[in-house]
């Protein structure tokens, strides 16, 4: 969990340029979990030494999701058990293939691991 509540909400873009201003993943990392979010959004922060997080943010918190297995997949819904307690995710509704797309998408990752190519990528996310 993240988001001090003292500071004004803040975009996504912003929060993402506030990360990338760090050296570091672990730095973004925070930043991003400290940031008070005014909107959702998902942040996928990886290193070039192989550390990687996904964050989940909504207005006001945000939930960092680790790989699982060295993968992480995302789609257009939330995965945290504690985001989507928080909010309604009305995305699932109107775009039930979210849920299948981010399966098919990590079960790709997981098979084709040091291997993927652009065109593996693609394949996966049709």
């Amino acid at each position: 969990m993240g988001a001090a509540q003292a500071q004004p909400a803040v975009s996504s873009a912003t929060a993402r340029r506030r990360a990338l201003r760090h050296t570091t993943v672990v730095a973004a990392h925070r930043t991003i979990m400290d940031t008070t979010h005014g909107t959702s959004g998902n942040h996928l922060l990886a290193g070039s030494t192989g550390e990687a997080f996904d964050i989940e943010a909504i207005p006001d918190d945000a939930f960092s999701l680790e790989p699982e297995d060295g993968v992480i997949a995302h789609s257009n819904h939330f995965l945290h058990p504690q985001a989507k307690a928080a909010i309604v995710d009305k995305n699932v509704t109107a775009h039930p293939n979210t849920v299948h797309r981010e399966a098919r998408l990590r079960a790709a990752l997981k098979q084709g691991r040091g291997t993927l190519t652009i065109a593996d990528f693609q394949a996966a996310l049709k």
